[in-house]
């Protein structure tokens, strides 16, 4: 955790500045003082990693992927496959029909997809953009989509 330094607050912003510059990862409540007690109680614990609540993103830089016609389609595409496949293992993991979800937006013209939503979905998105990309900037010219 980076040094911080929090002036003139409550002690409740204080449990707040801690789960801020933790960047999510600890959990600080203050739990009401104690009738009659001048004591406080804290509460610390680790974020649950795996809660759905908590909301990652990621931007994945595309170019390659967002080039030439049918751009959309193609990122769309992909993005469908993987949520597709994380369904399936869920299920088959847990037989459990909940899943890692989440939504991508695509800004064109930067070349960038966002993939905002549970951590396992984020990752699984990044990653085989990322990949696609990497495979699409390696194509022979005559391969690439046509701009």
């Amino acid at each position: 955790m980076p040094e911080f330094t929090v002036r003139n607050v409550r002690l409740g912003e204080v449990a707040k500045s801690l789960g801020f510059v933790t960047e999510g990862k600890l959990v600080v409540e203050m739990v009401d003082q104690m009738s009659g007690g001048d004591a406080n109680i804290w509460r610390v614990k680790l974020a649950d990693q795996t809660a759905t609540d908590q909301l990652k993103t990621r931007a994945c830089a595309v170019p390659n992927l967002l080039a030439g016609s049918k751009a959309r389609d193609r990122v769309e595409a992909i993005v469908e496959q993987v949520s597709q496949a994380l369904a399936r293992e869920a299920y088959e993991i847990s037989n459990d029909r909940r899943h890692p979800q989440g939504r991508i937006t695509i800004i064109e013209s930067e070349k960038i997809v966002v993939a905002v939503g549970a951590e396992a979905y984020v990752e699984a998105i990044a990653s085989a953009l990322e990949a696609a990309e990497k495979v699409a900037a390696n194509a022979p010219a005559e391969k690439k989509p046509p701009q």
